[in-house]
């Protein structure tokens, strides 16, 4: 018997099985690999969904942006016509001082003026004196230094009405201040800078001498040139509680310091807001001067004090 006749049938069963197999296996590999393309296919339909939604997000962001820019124009305007507002409420008041400083220097006008200075700030205990001041309903001028850290101090000062005037920035009597006139200037420069960029406000243009404008000796008369080619105006005092000068001071010596050297139609108060002597003596202080027929207000470089 041949080999066909004795293994035919055995060998078209392996082949036929040889073929079923091959078909499950290339059928098995076909379903993968369609399998594999729609997962591919998905793939590329949410990266494409996802640059539409960045593409959309992108867009959005733009719009809004050029929305904030026209908001940005807007608050810029605003606040621009703010300081104009601000330079104007300021001219308003310093020609009102003025004209009601001349009634009572020629007579016509039994009023007093009381200008209340404090000088050095801002301190912690600033805040003492302005609660003072405010439950007296007064406003008081600040001659104040650089001092990045009373950033709270500075803005309650603004906020509760007074003014900020300029007391240079380092106070540096002794080391370098009354070096040069361009030494002071360029201090009291910096202060403008200082209290502009944190408060977004320059300093009334009343500089007042740290020591008092005696203390630049040579310097003085070449300093209040350039200080007045700048625009300043500058300003020593009438009378004082003498809280940095006496060691032995007491409540009772500063008030009476304080109003018995003020006997003027127009007074400038010096005091400093570290000592808690003139903190002490202040509410009597205000007491009498009220009471002698005296109204206070804050310092404005139109006032015939200036120079004094």
């Amino acid at each position: 018997m041949s080999f066909f006749k004795r293994h035919g049938l055995r060998l078209v069963s392996g082949l036929l099985l040889v073929g079923i197999l091959a078909m499950v296996a290339f059928s098995l590999s076909w379903k993968n690999n369609v399998k594999h393309l729609n997962t591919k296919v998905s793939s590329v339909s949410k990266e494409q969904t996802s640059i539409t939604l960045q593409k959309d997000s992108i867009e959005s962001i733009v719009v809004s942006l050029t929305d904030s820019v026209g908001v940005l124009d807007s608050v810029t305007d605003y606040y621009e016509s703010l300081d104009f507002q601000l330079e104007i409420a300021r001219s308003q008041y310093g020609k009102a001082i003025y004209a009601l400083e001349e009634e009572i220097l020629a007579g016509d006008n039994p009023t007093k003026i009381m200008y209340l200075t404090l000088d050095d700030g801002p301190y912690d205990r600033t805040h003492d004196f302005l609660d003072i001041l405010d439950s007296c309903s007064i406003n008081a001028t600040f001659f104040v230094l650089g001092k990045p850290k009373m950033k709270a101090v500075y803005e309650r000062i603004l906020r509760e009405g007074h003014l900020l005037a300029n007391h240079t920035y380092s106070h540096r009597i002794r080391t370098g201040l009354y070096r040069s006139t361009s030494s002071f200037i360029e201090d009291v420069e910096k202060l403008d800078r200082f209290i502009c960029d944190e408060f977004g406000l320059p300093t009334n243009n009343v500089v007042r001498f740290p020591g008092g404008s005696y203390q630049a000796f040579s310097l003085r008369r070449p300093i209040i040139d350039s200080l007045h080619s700048m625009g300043y105006q500058y300003v020593d005092w009438t009378g004082s509680t003498h809280d940095s000068s006496d060691s032995c001071l007491t409540a009772d010596s500063a008030f009476f310091n304080a109003t018995l050297d003020c006997d003027h139609d127009i007074d400038v108060l010096l005091m400093h807001d570290f000592s808690k002597i003139s903190l002490a003596a202040l509410p009597r202080i205000i007491t009498n001067f009220r009471e002698r027929n005296y109204t206070f207000f804050p310092l404005v470089k139109e006032s015939h004090v200036m120079g004094r």
